[in-house]
Parts: structure tokens; C-alpha cells; sequence
């Protein structure tokens, strides 16, 4: 009920023809919400777990409002949600926890000299080079030693699927 009131409130504001920098003042982004920490693999996204300064509960991050410089978090087993300021949230450090930089290695490894097809060309064979994460990219190689870089995960597909299938909980 609140948002909605902030919400009809910012609403009144633009109509009345307010300026930018009146709709929302200049914000200092945390570390963990910035392009730094994204680039090195460290920042908190959605879905992560977070821990909320002062508190020990474990939460997960469930929506970012950057324009009012806030997040909404749910504790774990909790159904109500809780929305605290940005400057307050880090990532959880617990042991349960798989950290991105080592999630993703163990899988760039896994999938180095995967066989791919292009969508476009089904009868050319290519071999995973590099995964671009951030980017949802591969780098590739066909049988000639040609290189294609930054090619999107959208126009591959594996050469034999069975290979890579996770069978569904019947």
C-alpha cells in the first residue's frame, strides 16, 4: 500500500512536469549492484542470497528499485517480504553456498570441446572454445581452425543432445 501511495505520488509529480533530477535525486550505487563488481564476478543479482546488515537471517534478493536506492528481500522459509535500503545488503558468505567465479569455471570446463551446431548451418561441426557468461556468448571453432567469436547461445544447439539431457523429476 505504501509503494502505491509513493508510486501515485511520483505519478503527480511528472504530471505536474517536474524535472529529472526532482523525479529521483543522484543515488551512489553499492559495490555489489555495480558494473565493477559484475565484471569480476561479484556482484548480487536476483535470486541470490543475501544478509542484511545487522540482522543474521539468510534472505534472498527478490526485486531491486533503484530508484529509490532499495531492495526487497524474503527470509528463507519466511513468506513475507521485506524491502531495506541497498547500502545495507552484501552477499551471503555461508559454506553452502557455491560461489559464481567456481560455478562457472567447473562448467566453462566441462563444456570446453563441446561439439555445436549452428542453427543457421546444421551440417557444419564446431568445438567450444570459451564461454562468455556475462555476455551469454561462445567463442568457437571449426574443423579448419577457424575461429568465430562472441557467437549468442541462441543460434547454437549441442550436436548430440542426449549427451547434455537432465532427466525430469517423474
Amino acid at each position: 500500500m505504501r509503494r502505491d501511495l509513493a508510486t501515485t505520488n511520483h505519478k503527480r509529480k511528472i504530471e505536474r512536469g517536474a524535472t529529472t533530477s526532482q523525479q529521483s535525486p543522484k543515488l551512489t550505487i553499492p559495490y555489489y549492484f555495480s558494473d565493477i563488481a559484475r565484471r569480476r564476478q561479484e556482484n548480487i543479482e536476483i535470486g541470490d542470497f543475501v544478509r542484511v546488515q545487522g540482522l543474521e537471517k539468510k534472505y534472498r534478493l527478490i526485486n531491486l528499485y533503484p530508484q529509490f536506492g532499495s531492495v526487497r528481500v524474503r527470509a528463507v522459509g519466511d513468506i513475507e517480504a521485506y524491502v531495506f535500503p541497498w547500502t545495507g545488503i552484501k552477499p551471503w558468505e555461508g559454506k553452502d553456498e557455491t560461489s559464481k567465479t567456481a560455478f562457472r569455471a567447473v562448467l566453462g570446463w566441462l563444456f570446453s570441446g563441446t561439439e555445436v551446431y549452428l542453427l543457421s548451418e546444421p551440417d557444419r561441426v564446431l568445438k567450444t572454445l570459451r564461454i562468455n557468461w556475462d555476455e551469454q556468448t561462445t567463442d568457437l571453432q571449426d574443423e579448419a581452425g577457424n575461429v568465430f567469436y562472441g557467437v549468442p547461445w541462441t543460434d547454437l544447439e549441442f550436436l548430440r543432445p542426449q549427451d547434455y539431457h537432465i532427466p525430469e523429476d517423474d
